[in-house]
């Protein structure tokens, strides 16, 4: 089975569940990229939406004052670039369910993950001209589902935090 979603790049497989654990298991894959352009060495982290829960209420938090009454483009632009400094600090620090790479070309995967949930996927670049991210939740992912998750640096901010059907 396979899906295809918009908004993630091409890695390591993860460790088979250990003893006792959910077998059922399913695979995220896609590409991290700005228009057609992939961004090769990204760290993509895939968390489950507890494990994300304070890094994506950040990130909401900050769009909503971004977007609050009476705030310029200028104001904005300086929330979302603090923001993205802020989500860059908070998610090596928090516990995650995989960590990836993307290849040459900004693809990744990641394979083995429990199936029965949505994950939250984020893609972090650091590049000489900043700091580049794109994330989102994914579909629920089911036992041998392959989803395809595709993350753009150019899609909307609220896009990171509203859930792919």
């Amino acid at each position: 089975i396979a899906i295809t979603v918009a908004m993630l790049s091409f890695a390591q497989a993860l460790p088979a569940p250990l003893p006792g654990e959910d077998k059922a298991a399913g695979t995220i894959y896609g590409k991290f990229s700005y228009v057609n352009q992939g961004y090769p060495g990204a760290s993509v982290y895939i968390f489950t939406l507890s494990q994300s829960k304070r890094l994506r209420q950040t990130d909401e938090d900050a769009y909503a004052r971004a977007h609050a009454p009476g705030i310029g483009e200028r104001q904005a632009a300086a929330i979302e670039a603090n923001v993205r400094d802020s989500l860059s600090d908070l998610v090596s620090a928090l516990p995650h369910t995989a960590l990836t790479k993307t290849d040459s070309k900004g693809n990744y995967a990641a394979k083995n993950l429990p199936a029965g949930r949505r994950y939250y996927v984020l893609a972090v670049q650091v590049a000489e001209d900043g700091l580049f991210l794109a994330g989102g939740i994914t579909p629920i992912l089911n036992d041998k589902q392959e989803v395809r998750f595709n993350l753009r640096i150019d899609s909307r901010w609220q896009d990171r935090f509203k859930p792919m059907q």
